[in-house]
């Protein structure tokens, strides 16, 4: 869901919510930007931390829609403008849910460059699948990297039969990918644990040092997303 900015404009989702509340008989889950607070310490900055309006009536419809809170993993807070931090984004579920998976949790992920961190629900870790062999299959990742020409020219330049070099260069480029690409997924990760980590310290208190690198790793993480990208798609 997405609710209004305004705590006026926030009224009528949460009739919605009640009154779905109302006709669902069963498991349920409502999640997203609800722009409410619900408790002091979902609110870091602010001059006053007097409720608003919408939030008592958030606070309603949670009651009157019987749903609760399933709470959070890492940072605190989901939306930041300047020092003022917020927990805005959240996922409510219904008794029978929770009875029904019983290994849930929700995670504030990393912002990155957006003002709102987005919000992973995750219901049990999945068995790692076997990965079988798969045959040779160019990869449209590699023409994007500035070594890929060079990497061809060195194997076809030697002094081989064709099939030898076709040979070649497929064990070359497999083990150049491995080497090169398969770096992407574990760099990524490593940023990220990174950025979570500044992201925690910029909240304790504001750093200008910290404020660069992060912009920093930003453009780094972008360059590794659009590889990413390239290799799925």
């Amino acid at each position: 869901v997405y609710a209004s900015p305004h705590p006026q404009g926030r009224i009528p989702l949460w009739r919605d919510i009640s009154w779905l509340a109302s006709l669902v008989d069963g498991a349920w889950l409502v999640m997203g930007d609800f722009n409410a607070v619900l408790h002091p310490h979902e609110r870091l900055g602010s001059i006053s931390q007097t409720f608003f309006r919408g939030d008592h009536a958030f606070r309603s419809c949670i009651n009157q829609s019987n749903l609760m809170d399933i709470g959070y993993n890492r940072a605190p807070f989901t939306w930041r403008r300047g020092n003022l931090f917020e927990r805005l984004d959240r996922a409510l579920v219904s008794y029978d849910w929770c009875v029904k998976f019983l290994d849930v949790s929700l995670s504030h992920l990393n912002p990155l460059k957006f003002d709102h961190a987005p919000i992973l629900v995750s219901f049990s870790a999945n068995k790692s699948a076997q990965i079988s062999r798969r045959p040779f299959r160019f990869e449209a990742a590699w023409i994007t990297h500035k070594e890929f020409p060079t990497i061809i020219l060195n194997v076809w330049n030697a002094n081989e039969g064709w099939k030898q070099r076709i040979n070649h260069m497929k064990h070359s480029l497999l083990e150049w990918n491995k080497s090169t690409f398969g770096n992407v997924f574990f760099t990524k990760r490593k940023l990220l644990r990174r950025l979570n980590g500044i992201t925690t310290k910029l909240i304790q208190s504001p750093n200008r040092f910290l404020e660069k690198l992060q912009m920093e790793l930003w453009t780094e993480l972008d360059e590794i997303l659009k590889r990413e990208e390239i290799i799925w798609f």
